[in-house]
């Protein structure tokens, strides 16, 4: 099983469900370029994610697996099932759909980030506290802090490459490319409180994944894995049972 994060995300999102899942999978959990602790690079497109994570999955001679994905993550899995149906048992997708998402969220917020000082930031405390104002939830904000890595002078930067994933956001938000169908096992599965997989995204998700299952976890929001782990791991373990 290939688990794939969100942006702004890394695999570390996943430990505690990959650690779970590893008793009946191998789990790679991978840290996407511009995040984690991959290298940063100045393209960034679903087209480079792909390719990471085909040769990734060349490199530990993986013949086939199970994808699943979250967010951004999603979309890049969507895509990678485009170009390598064959390598797939089967696709998970978590509260995205194949299309465009067109709001200042992201810009607003990578903005901000762009503009923290965080050379001059001496403990995670004192970044949560600068990013009050910008980030109101608390859930999110500790979600953004964990992606600080300490530097030798004593202050921090961020893990994730923040101008490169602002300038290229439209890529990574717009439309996915027509093509290639999916027609492999297929889930997605949605937050109810989340507005990322609406009842009309339904008719574009069996287009394209002809035997799609939609799962809706009614208290989970766009975080739908962190919101509600357990019912979460349930709807996959059981998805994952039929098309082992």
């Amino acid at each position: 099983m290939v688990i794939v994060h969100g942006l702004l995300g890394s695999s570390d999102n996943w430990g505690t469900l990959g650690k779970q899942l590893a008793d009946a999978f191998r789990v790679v959990m991978v840290d996407m370029r511009n995040h984690g602790r991959s290298p940063h690079h100045p393209q960034f497109s679903y087209a480079d994610m792909v390719g990471d994570l085909h040769e990734l999955v060349q490199d530990l001679g993986i013949k086939k697996m199970h994808l699943v994905g979250h967010s951004m993550g999603g979309k890049a899995s969507m895509t990678y099932a485009r170009y390598y149906p064959h390598k797939l048992l089967s696709l998970t997708v978590a509260d995205i759909a194949p299309r465009s998402y067109r709001d200042n969220y992201y810009r607003e917020l990578l903005g901000g980030l762009l503009a923290l000082d965080t050379a001059q930031i001496r403990s995670r405390e004192e970044a949560d506290r600068a990013l009050v104002d910008l980030v109101p939830e608390k859930g999110m904000r500790a979600f953004i802090v964990k992606n600080l890595r300490r530097d030798h002078q004593g202050g921090y930067h961020w893990k994730m490459n923040v101008p490169v994933l602002l300038e290229n956001l439209d890529g990574i938000t717009g439309p996915m490319p027509e093509g290639h169908i999916f027609e492999g096992p297929t889930l997605f599965i949605r937050g109810g409180r989340s507005p990322y997989i609406k009842e009309k995204d339904r008719v574009g998700i069996h287009e394209r994944f002809p035997q799609a299952h939609v799962e809706t976890i009614p208290d989970a929001g766009h975080w739908v894995h962190a919101d509600a782990p357990e019912a979460f791991l349930e709807i996959l373990r059981d998805f994952l049972s039929r098309n082992a």
